[in-house]
């Protein structure tokens, strides 16, 4: 082709494409997106080009998305691999301790469930004060620990890592227990709904949305002022205007507070364990009875006819005239029969569950029998359970409900004699100054009155409340009762002054509800229970009919709480029976602790199995046959001819681990009581949920 052919090609292609575009009718068009559904729609418009228009989110759905995070089961049934992590920090002045705190809260979940694998990380920081960290990692049945304490308010530094064994790996049970441990975050696997934000937008607010260059996610902005506190919110969504992160920060010029929240999906999912860790027990928690020596030692806990007080009455002439019943109160609290569904579908029935307030998402603790008098509900577990007890509401046994003039004050009036500071709290220098200040009040026993106020004490705060009151009442009015009856050491009642009937393997058995709380001895000596719905100090008081100063020797029957998620075989573990034992009195800490095991001298064990040995029995009864320590397999100690040394404790030991299962660094840590952890909490929480309707 010669070159004028080929500048006349050219030329003839340029104007073939311009053909059309040309003409006067064209210039006057108005180019602009004419979908009245994209963000950047002209009204105008009469032509648009391909790609012109621009799908942006409303600042509604941004809100929405926000506001309507689902659960971590809920992301779970959308992929097998899905996960979150959220923070929570607040910098302010903290008034009581005259300085400034820093606080930062972090929890960390991925789960996959391909693979039976789970990441649960929990961590709270008080800067100077305290530092806890906890990490539960799971790759089908390798468990993996990871526990970090410190602080001041802590005591002695503990850090370290573990590894310890799940027989039966379930992710979501291990979610369930662990999740939100030190940001109150329900443990009962109903929904969460997310962070409290702001589910509104402000009517002052500033709202900038902007779209990504690769076009794959967008992200508002949004700018307000509330109570002088400068408030800035922002979300990412995806291209399909899902969540991907949100931050919330606020900052009034004293006082900042901010909160973050990422999901994370597919591959962003990585969890390893490391098998070369030194190892550790599992925990083995139990729900346990004391039996009277003088029934017939029917099974409490069965599913029979519930005649577990060796009579045949109908559980209603317990009154509570001496008889040391154990009442927990809810004043101007809720219960209600089988209340709780989850647990109800789970075969856990024929109970009472019961809330602080109606208004509460959660339920507090469940009970076997329940009374209502003038608005407050008083509840115990003393009768055992039976189908019977649906219509216990209308009971008058409680000691209250017939104004027997027992001279016992309400709650209310007990606060008021001895709250000398009006804060609405008693501390225990108020309750002995108060005490010692009447002359006609006969001595007590502080070092016993120190081990009821931390059992009552049941969020661990240092002080007792007025829903914590009619604990400590009871207790007291205990002590006065055993003082009364003292010549007469024989008393067929050998329930525990601890005012919730609850033991433990330790004195035949820590008593548990298996719906959330647990008890472990830590090895700072702490007696700790979590799920603040109940606290169980060891009480060696000697209520049996045996002359020493050890555990009580009573027969006893316990069943693996329903709340244990990691099981082990039976054959790992043996019961082993110690002296040179006792819990003592350290006056550092100014509380009764508990001795290491590891200097107390075993006189004899029998292994879990079952077995005999020096006229002690146990029978180990596996009702799921799954060979393991699992939920509702029944344990029972029988006592016959015992002569030996005195005996102190009875520890379950885990020979896989070499060490006592109370030992166990598989058991998350609980917040201490004191007033800075709860005044930052306070503060972050105010930051937080300033907007929530």
């Amino acid at each position: 082709m010669t070159r004028m052919n080929v500048i006349m090609a050219s030329l003839l292609l340029i104007a073939t494409s311009l053909s059309g575009c040309t003409t006067e009718e064209l210039v006057d068009d108005i180019l602009g997106c004419m979908d009245e559904n994209a963000a950047n729609y002209e009204e105008n418009a009469t032509s648009e080009l391909v790609g012109d228009c621009i799908y942006m989110a409303t600042a509604e759905a941004f809100m929405e998305a926000m506001t309507d995070l689902g659960s971590i089961e809920d992301m779970l049934e959308e992929s097998p691999k899905a996960g979150y992590s959220q923070s929570i920090s607040s910098s302010g002045w903290n008034q009581e301790l005259g300085m400034q705190i820093n606080a930062d809260i972090e929890d960390i979940i991925m789960a996959d469930l391909n693979t039976d694998s789970v990441y649960v990380h929990n961590s709270i920081s008080i800067a100077g004060f305290l530092q806890m960290e906890y990490t539960h990692v799971q790759v089908g049945e390798v468990v993996n620990v990871h526990l970090l304490l410190g602080g001041m308010l802590q005591g002695e530094a503990t850090i370290g890592s573990y590894q310890t064994r799940d027989a039966t790996p379930n992710v979501l049970e291990v979610i369930a227990e662990q999740a939100g441990l030190f940001t109150g975050e329900d443990d009962d696997g109903e929904d969460d709904d997310g962070p409290v934000v702001s589910d509104g937008i402000p009517e002052d607010a500033v709202i900038t949305i902007t779209m990504s260059d690769d076009m794959e996610s967008q992200t508002m902005t949004m700018e307000y002022t509330e109570d002088g506190a400068e408030i800035t919110t922002t979300i990412h969504l995806d291209q399909n205007q899902d969540l991907v992160s949100m931050s919330v920060e606020s900052d009034n010029g004293s006082e900042t507070s901010s909160l973050t929240y990422e999901v994370m999906w597919g591959d962003a999912i990585v969890i390893e364990v490391d098998e070369t860790l030194p190892r550790t027990s599992i925990p083995v928690w139990l729900d346990s009875e004391i039996f009277d020596d003088d029934d017939d030692h029917d099974d409490h806990g069965d599913d029979d006819d519930h005649d577990d007080h060796g009579d045949d009455d109908d559980h209603q002439d317990h009154h509570d005239n001496g008889n040391h019943i154990s009442w927990n109160s809810y004043h101007d609290g809720y219960c209600e029969w089988e209340g709780y569904s989850d647990a109800t579908d789970a075969g856990e029935d024929s109970r009472w569950w019961c809330k602080v307030s109606q208004d509460d998402e959660d339920w507090e603790n469940w009970w076997y029998y329940c009374e209502y008098h003038d608005s407050d509900w008083h509840c115990t577990d003393d009768f055992g359970q039976s189908e019977e007890f649906e219509h216990s509401a209308d009971g008058d046994v409680w000691s209250g409900s017939d104004d027997d003039g027992d001279g016992s004050p309400t709650p209310e009036e007990a606060m008021e004699s001895v709250d000398a500071n009006d804060d609405g709290y008693m501390s225990f220098q108020e309750f002995q100054d108060s005490w010692d200040s009447n002359a006609t009040n006969p001595e007590l026993d502080y070092d016993e009155v120190s081990i009821l106020f931390d059992d009552c004490d049941y969020d661990g705060s240092d002080l007792i409340d007025i829903d914590e009151m009619q604990c400590f009442i009871d207790g007291i009015v205990d002590m006065l009762s055993d003082d009364d009856d003292s010549d007469d050491d024989d008393s067929d009642d050998d329930d525990s002054d601890d005012g919730d009937h609850h033991e433990t393997e330790e004195d035949a058995g820590h008593h548990h509800h298996g719906d959330g709380d647990y008890h472990h001895d830590h090895d700072d000596g702490a007696d700790h229970t979590h799920d603040d719905a109940d606290r169980h100090h060891d009480h060696d008081d000697d209520d049996s009919d045996d002359d020493g100063d050890g555990m009580e020797r009573n027969d006893a029957t316990g069943f693996v709480a329903e709340n244990q998620t990691l099981n082990a075989p039976i054959t790992d573990f043996e019961v082993h029976f110690l002296s040179d034992c006792e819990e003592f009195y350290d006056e550092d800490q100014d509380q009764m602790v508990q001795p290491d095991l590891s200097i107390c001298t075993n006189e004899f064990s029998i292994p879990l199995t079952g077995g005999e040995a020096e006229g002690v029995t146990i029978t180990y009864t596996d009702h799921d046959g799954d060979g393991l320590v699992s939920p509702g397999d029944e344990v029972s100690v029988e006592w016959s001819d015992y002569d030996g040394e005195e005996i102190d404790k009875m520890e379950f030991y885990d020979t896989w681990a070499s060490m006592y299962s109370s030992e166990s660094s598989a058991t998350p840590p609980v917040l201490p009581g004191f007033g800075a952890v709860l005044g930052a909490l306070a503060l972050i929480g105010a930051s937080m949920a300033s907007r929530r309707d």
